[in-house]
């Protein structure tokens, strides 16, 4: 196998890894936490609207995060505007979040 394209199987291997800690750890996590409170909800069958406010930040944040994580792996721009476009957004973006 040339060094090539074993570089480009360990960069997939790791973009693999990375994802899965990410769903796991962010994703899931948050589910289980909205699970966790809607259940007790039903159990005790009181609203509290603190806590609701909660509920949908986590679910607006999490709606947010897999928006981001999809555009990661297949950027929407390219079939809008190619891929020379969507590689300038995609060297934007990474320039605002290295500041």
């Amino acid at each position: 196998m040339k060094t090539s394209e074993y570089r480009l199987l360990e960069a997939q291997q790791a973009e693999r890894v990375r994802m899965s800690y990410y769903l796991h750890d962010h994703v899931l996590q948050n589910l289980i936490f909205l699970a966790r409170d809607l259940e007790e909800l039903h159990d005790t069958e009181q609203s509290d609207k603190r806590l609701t406010v909660v509920w949908l930040k986590c679910l607006y944040d999490t709606q947010r995060d897999l928006r981001m994580l999809c555009d990661d792996l297949y950027p929407y721009i390219i079939d809008q505007a190619g891929l020379d476009a969507a590689e300038g957004i995609n060297r934007a973006r990474v320039m605002v979040v290295q500041g």
